[in-house]
């Protein structure tokens, strides 16, 4: 009995001691994470120069009130019953049967794509989802950075005062296929206000502010709740006060110390509290349970500064000056981070992730980055993750001391390129 013991504890080290909740990988306890450390002599960028940013940023964001048609067509606004032909799994983490998408099929309404055409805007933050229902799409959850939280149904998240064109209602009604700055998906009707012509004209004042703080309640001057605001979120300025649409579409006027004109300069203190406020969130795979993903947290960071990013990391790398890495060894990529990147101007892109470049220490590139876990192999050379689940400073190769660290997935290993956001 004894000899199945002794066999059995190295596994169990081996497969779970890497694991325990207690335990932080050696970068996050041991790498500066406090901004001040990378942040302290950035070269700031004046208010004149973005605000040249900050006009393009403005157009992007009201373009669903500038067009007349839906921008994307039927064909591409349905890509998500592609779904339907392939193993899903619902929340009890079960296949998902073929009636349940046709359903949704039926409710979609889709014979009516680009008819409404009406004008409308969030009135709390919202889910942007791919088919018309609150319901995950999973992919195998038996198999690792699958499952949650990567559900497949969430496109993205919607902040308050976003606005939107509207194609359609679904045919119980309960939701609105919708184009956003961004993207285009199914919210919820119960988060959106239709607005009129005067409505839609006055609420584009051309002098606009932000939330500066993440998760702080707003509320109206008779105390009434509103929402809690995320940061990156954009108010129209008017005589002093912030503007918000209501349920009816009417206009409120707000004020809070937390919203301040943008864009704000981009100089060490401004870098530090936005990042002070993106800091330590837990991971949020398309801006699920309210959270950021890496390409959120991005976008947010920079949106103060009144630089627009698109929303996901594919398309970020179009957000500026673009420089390919991808065929350099390990070595030379560190070298090329080093000597070209400027610190918190710069993205450094992997396939399916984007990282915030922070500076360096000692010759090893510093990442402020979003991120789910760390690519691992097991005894039998079967994938797996280690969980960070949160925003951290990190160099580019964290968890690099677990024992079953997947070394060839390193984001040193996939990173394809930099983008210089800010020259």
């Amino acid at each position: 009995m004894r000899k199945y013991i002794y066999f059995i504890l190295p596994l169990m080290l081996l497969f779970g001691g890497c694991t325990s909740k207690t335990y932080i990988i050696e970068d996050i306890s041991t790498l500066p994470q406090n901004t001040e450390a990378y942040a302290s002599n950035i070269e700031a960028v004046g208010i004149e120069r973005l605000k040249e940013f900050d006009e393009n940023y403005n157009k992007i964001y009201f373009k669903p009130w500038h067009i007349e048609r839906f921008q994307y067509t039927k064909e591409e606004s349905m890509w998500g019953f592609a779904y339907e032909k392939m193993d899903v799994y619902g929340q009890n983490y079960r296949l998902l049967p073929k009636e349940w998408f046709e359903k949704l099929k039926q409710n979609s309404n889709f014979e009516e794509f680009d008819k409404s055409r009406l004008y409308g805007i969030s009135i709390r933050n919202s889910d942007l989802r791919v088919l018309p229902t609150d319901k995950p799409l999973f992919f195998d959850p038996q198999k690792a950075g699958e499952g949650y939280p990567f559900d497949y149904n969430q496109n993205s998240s919607v902040y308050l005062n976003t606005p939107l064109f509207i194609s359609h209602y679904s045919k119980d009604r309960a939701w609105v296929f919708a184009q956003t700055p961004f993207a285009a998906g199914w919210l919820d009707a119960r988060d959106i206000a239709l607005i009129s012509d005067e409505t839609l004209q006055e609420f584009q004042t051309n002098d606009y502010a932000i939330a500066l703080k993440d998760n702080f309640p707003l509320y109206l001057d008779d105390g009434s709740f509103i929402e809690y605001i995320k940061l990156g979120t954009i108010f129209p300025i008017k005589e002093g006060n912030y503007m918000i649409i209501g349920k009816s579409g009417e206009i409120n006027y707000i004020k809070d110390d937390n919203i301040v004109k943008k864009p704000i300069s981009f100089d060490s203190e401004n870098i530090h509290n936005v990042i002070e406020e993106l800091k330590n969130e837990p991971y949020g795979w398309g801006g699920l349970s309210g959270t950021r993903d890496c390409s959120s947290m991005t976008r947010d960071f920079f949106s103060p500064f009144g630089i627009y990013l698109n929303r996901n990391s594919s398309g970020q790398i179009k957000n500026g000056n673009y420089i390919d890495l991808e065929n350099l060894s390990s070595k030379e990529k560190k070298v090329a981070i080093i000597k070209t990147a400027e610190p918190f101007k710069t993205l450094l892109y992997a396939k399916g992730h984007i990282m915030l470049y922070a500076g360096h220490i000692e010759d090893e590139p510093v990442i402020f980055h979003q991120f789910w876990g760390i690519k691992t192999l097991n005894f039998f050379n079967q994938e797996g993750r280690f969980i960070v689940g949160e925003a951290a400073f990190t160099s580019l190769e964290p968890g690099k001391e677990i024992s079953n660290f997947d070394e060839k997935s390193s984001l040193l290993k996939r990173i394809k390129g930099m983008v210089i956001v800010i020259e």
